[in-house]
């Protein structure tokens, strides 16, 4: 079934899963789906700069997701940060379904609460065994005042309590990118040192990212990845280097090379490991897009030798904007499966359906099914800048929007603060008139 749909979301080949697929064809979708899951739920809580681009909130999104689940196979990497675009965040909860002796039966699900700032603040993962619920785990996020997440702490469930495993503390440049993630372990009495993540940016975009490790016994911080990225004129990525630290030095490991076309589709992806001090081809992905630039099919083919061979086709289909289908054709292992996404009238994507075709039968047969539920996010009119409160923070971001290009408000219905339909200088005058005149409140209810 295709990677389930937008970096600093990514970091840790299909080549040998697809070489004994009948095998390991379900082990290593389980790889990737964990891999996704991961990317969402890090997006759930994610801050950056208004202006960051989905791609770059993606790379962002996969290299976090990569250091917390120790994967690095390219394959997956390079499939998740395809996928992760567009994915809408703001959730209330996820049920995962899966089919047993035809009936749905739930198996995980993870509930989110939000703050008066509409950051998610905590994230339950609860598991089941067929009749009840029982915790599993769960995070907890904290955020500065301009509203940026400042730590997330992991918890499991122990008998009746929650109790401390990892905790992530995360810092920023002066424009609001995510410069660091620093993580920590719990000895049990203490939080200990365990792994540092480093960004470097230019003109908005990630240049590297370094994950090193900390050795106790040496009190020092070991170089262990390190992602190296490059862009063409129009701000595409088109080189992802991927290197592992060996001895006192970088070495090479594997590189994604993305190619568009005159449009800006991607259209295809190289992926390549470094083999005897050479780049050599391991896997290849080459998407069709429609006039609307959408993707309708991808091809993924594995290098034998010395030709490419065809291993997965997947197929899209939409109804106006919406994905409403997949279909994948595993040519290797000989499966057809499918994915159907639902929506609700505000186009949140509310179910995914994965279904596996049984030739026997000669019908579609339920594997899977994942439920989202929403909650149109809060909005504080005059709080622009999402931080939980109205001040005079609120009047210069503003300010900024309106006068000088400076980011949106967010969300943009927050900045008409006199509930006019607009937003203009009329709502700085007003909003001036409240923070520091005691003039009436922003209204109740944003349009």
């Amino acid at each position: 079934m295709k990677k389930m749909a937008t970096v600093i979301g990514l970091l840790f080949c299909l080549l040998s899963l697809l070489m004994v697929a009948g095998v390991t064809h379900a082990k290593d979708l389980d790889k990737q789906a964990e891999l996704l899951a991961s990317c969402q739920k890090i997006q759930q809580y994610l801050t950056l700069p208004p202006e960051t681009s989905p791609e770059q909130r993606a790379l962002v999104a996969v290299s976090l997701a990569a250091s917390e689940t120790e994967n690095n196979n390219p394959a997956e990497l390079s499939a998740v940060l395809h996928d992760l675009r567009g994915l809408t965040i703001y959730k209330l909860s996820d049920t995962t379904f899966d089919w047993i002796s035809d009936a749905w039966v739930g198996t995980d699900r993870t509930t989110y609460t939000y703050d008066s700032g509409n950051h998610q603040t905590c994230a339950v993962s609860d598991t089941s065994s067929g009749v009840t619920w029982a915790h599993d785990h769960q995070t907890i996020n904290t955020y500065d005042g301009s509203g940026k997440l400042s730590t997330i702490t992991y918890q499991l469930w122990e008998s009746s309590s929650w109790v401390n495993e990892t905790m992530a503390t995360y810092t920023y440049d002066g424009e609001g990118h995510m410069t660091q993630v620093f993580g920590q372990a719990w000895s049990g009495a203490a939080w200990v040192n365990s792994s540092k993540w480093t960004a470097t940016y230019s003109s908005g975009r990630v240049n590297s990212i370094i994950i090193q490790i900390w050795w106790s016994g040496t009190s020092i911080w070991k170089n262990e990845i390190k992602y190296t990225y490059a862009y063409d004129g129009n701000g595409n990525l088109t080189v992802w280097l991927v290197q592992e630290w060996e001895g006192d030095a970088w070495t090479n490991d594997s590189r994604f090379t993305d190619m568009y076309n005159a449009s800006g589709d991607l259209i295809r992806t190289l992926i390549e490991t470094w083999q005897s001090a050479a780049w050599a081809n391991s896997v290849r992905h080459d998407y069709t897009c429609d006039a609307s630039h959408r993707e309708i099919l991808a091809v993924s083919s594995v290098w034998e030798e010395t030709d490419w061979v065809e291993a997965l086709k997947d197929s899209s289909k939409y109804t106006g904007d919406l994905l409403t289908e997949e279909v994948e054709v595993n040519l290797l292992a000989a499966v057809v499966s499918r994915t159907q996404y639902a929506y609700d009238a505000d186009c949140n994507n509310t179910q995914v359906l994965g279904q596996e075709w049984d030739e026997s039968e000669e019908q579609w047969v339920n594997v899977s099914r994942f439920v989202r539920v929403y909650e149109a996010p809060a909005v504080l009119c005059g709080d622009v800048n999402a931080s939980g409160d109205v001040n005079i923070v609120d009047v210069v971001y503003l300010v900024a929007y309106i006068f000088s290009g400076g980011a949106a408000p967010n969300p943009l219905a927050a900045g008409d603060v006199d509930c006019s339909g607009e937003i203009n200088i009329a709502d700085i005058v007003y909003l001036i008139n409240y923070v520091f005149r005691g003039g009436p409140a922003p209204c109740d209810a944003c349009p």
